[in-house]
This record gives structure tokens, C-alpha cells and sequence, in this order.
């Protein structure tokens, strides 16, 4: 058997290293529930403990451009928040891209992760 073919074959089989994970994207909206919101934590966080990323993508249209300043804002902030325990902010957008608005949650590693847990207790 040729060498290079082995090789080849081998490093088919070896599964790709990604740092970081996987990125995991949840959409909301800005009339979003209390409740659905929480359903939608409530995954996040599952998908932080396997170690993935966890984008929420903030859809807003017509009229809700016009609040983007303040109630959309404060709904990011609020995830934010929320998911404070189990990850970390990677990347907030400030503004409007198209008709989102976004942020990216990162799940905390080492001595983040020890940290936050002594903050529990």
C-alpha cells in the first residue's frame, strides 16, 4: 500500500479539532414571552454546558426599528444577564445589522468556570 494513501486515509478518519465549538443560533423576537424567553435560556444553557457557542439573533421589524435604542437593547442585555453563569459575552453588536441585532455567549472555561461556580455558593 502506498504511504500517502494511508496517510490520507488517516487523517480522514481523525475528526477535526474546532476550538470553541459548535455556534448554536436562537431567535427571538422583541414581543417574546417571559415565559418562552425562559424556554429559550433553558437551552442555551444546555448547549453552553457541551461546551458550544450560543448566538441570539434579535429580529426586529416595521415599526420596532424605532425602538432599538431601548427596549432592544435591554432584551439583550437581559439574556445576557441571564446566561452570566454559565458563559461569557464574546460579541455584542451595538446597533442594527440589517434588520438584527445580536449577541454571541461563549461557554466559560477553567478558571471562569471556577470562579462563577464560587460565586453560587
Amino acid at each position: 500500500m502506498d504511504f500517502g494513501k494511508l496517510r490520507y486515509e488517516q487523517s480522514k478518519k481523525k475528526p477535526s479539532s474546532k476550538s470553541g465549538g459548535e455556534l448554536k443560533e436562537i431567535g427571538v423576537s422583541l414581543k417574546i414571552s417571559d415565559h418562552d424567553l425562559g424556554v429559550k435560556i433553558k437551552q442555551a444553557k444546555k448547549f453552553l454546558e457541551r461546551g458550544n457557542k450560543v448566538k441570539f439573533n434579535l429580529v426586529l421589524r416595521g415599526r420596532e426599528k424605532t425602538f432599538e435604542n431601548s427596549l432592544a437593547i435591554n432584551l439583550l442585555d437581559k439574556i445576557s444577564s441571564l446566561l452570566s453563569e454559565d458563559g461569557q459575552i464574546e460579541q455584542k453588536s451595538k446597533s442594527l445589522v440589517g434588520n438584527k441585532m445580536f449577541v454571541i455567549i461563549s461557554a466559560l472555561r477553567g478558571k471562569a468556570k471556577r470562579e462563577a461556580q464560587k460565586k453560587k455558593i
